[in-house]
């Protein structure tokens, strides 16, 4: 695994996110046949298992719960993006844990198509960008 900023010595994080949201998902498709809406469940019901798929720490900057606790369920591809349709942008994929900062400072931000890759937090670019 290659560095990355967000995390620390004290951070099990071996773990793909990806993968436990894959599972969060399965979980919730189980619970809730047809759901097609991730956001109104994470953001509800399964946020704390939303919040441990990032061990509680911002997909963006990298802190904590503990020491930011206003974490808020985000559409890394905004809604107002419309180059997505509706049930994409709603998907699991779709969504990150972010502090109130950086949910606040990225705002309805669209980024360009060509550069999604590198600024998701999923993707291996965003530990070049900052660090």
């Amino acid at each position: 695994m290659s560095y990355d900023y967000r995390w620390n010595d004290l951070c099990d994080c071996c773990t793909d996110i990806k993968d436990e949201k894959d599972k969060l998902a399965v979980i919730i498709r189980a619970e809730h046949p047809g759901v097609w809406n991730f956001y109104s469940y994470v953001g509800n019901a399964y946020k704390w298992e939303f919040q441990k798929c990032y061990r509680q720490k911002c997909a963006y900057c990298g802190v904590s719960g503990s020491i930011e606790p206003r974490m808020e369920i985000d559409h890394f591809i905004c809604h107002d993006d419309y180059s997505l349709g509706d049930m994409e942008k709603e998907d699991l994929d779709n969504l990150v844990l972010a502090c109130f900062r950086c949910n606040r400072g990225k705002g309805k931000f669209k980024f360009p198509e060509h550069m999604r890759g590198l600024f998701n937090p999923y993707g291996k670019g965003i530990n070049k960008l900052f660090y």
